[in-house]
């Protein structure tokens, strides 16, 4: 395996949404966030991949096999915004809602336009809202290991260097708007 796949299998979007919701939720929100944003989300990736074995890459680098994906993940972060919002957790609802608008906006993307980088915006998000919430011992780490992603991306030849400039730029703009509206400023 090439280090610029063995990065992007570690160090996926949904390593950082591991991370971000161990250092921001706590007690039954932590377990909703590890089940909606984490576990779920990439589910019919990981099932997939097991059924095809060797003839599917969990990296999806065919941009028009991505929706289906993309719209099983928004169900997943549209419930826990749901969740969070019922239990009235801020931060929850603002890291939820951040998956689900971001997300939304990636599939329409790339749907529409181009092959946007969910690599990208999922290190790029988490790592604003970690930001914005001064968790930036916690934000740090993901800021630094954002250029790597990046680069195991465009290595690949997985995106242009457009593409990671979308897919982070998209990211960071929509988690800070999302940050604004429901969280205090820290």
């Amino acid at each position: 395996m090439n280090l610029h796949r063995a990065i992007a299998l570690t160090l996926s979007p949904i390593t950082a949404a591991l991370i971000t919701s161990i250092f921001t939720l706590e007690g039954l929100d932590l377990l909703v966030g590890l089940i909606f944003l984490v576990a779920l989300p990439p589910a019919p990736i990981v099932l997939k991949s097991i059924k095809e074995g060797k003839k599917f890459d969990p990296l999806i680098p065919d941009r028009f096999m991505r929706g289906r994906f993309f719209m099983f993940a928004v169900s997943s972060y549209s419930t826990s915004s749901l969740i969070f919002y019922v239990r009235e957790n801020l931060i929850g609802v603002a890291l939820s809602l951040s998956y689900l608008i971001v997300t939304m906006s990636l599939y329409l993307i790339n749907k529409v336009i181009t092959k946007v980088s969910v690599h990208a915006a999922g290190f790029v998000g988490p790592s604003t809202l970690l930001t914005y919430l001064g968790r930036y011992d916690v934000a740090v780490a993901l800021w630094a290991l954002t250029p790597l992603v990046m680069w195991s991306r465009w290595r690949s030849r997985s995106h242009s260097p457009q593409q990671l400039i979308l897919g982070a730029t998209l990211s960071a703009s929509l988690t800070l708007i999302i940050c604004m509206n429901f969280l205090p400023i820290s």
